[in-house]
């Protein structure tokens, strides 16, 4: 993420993030623009298949109620 950011704010590319990044990742050099007008996307949580942390399965609940509303 930083190096993606310090990318932005050397003029080298441009990018779209979760709402959340200008709070969680907020960078000096980057101007972050809400989009009001963009279509939904498919956002993907990806694990590993055999999970290793002992909260894994709480995270996941946690995930499907903020998606399902």
């Amino acid at each position: 993420m930083d190096e993606w950011l310090n990318l932005i704010a050397a003029g080298g590319a441009f990018g779209l993030g979760a709402a959340g990044t200008a709070e969680s990742h907020g960078h000096p050099g980057v101007r972050f623009v809400p989009v009001t007008d963009a279509p939904a996307a498919t956002v993907y949580l990806a694990r590993p298949a055999h999970p290793t942390h002992p909260r894994t399965e709480e995270f996941l609940a946690a995930v499907r109620d903020v998606v399902s509303g």
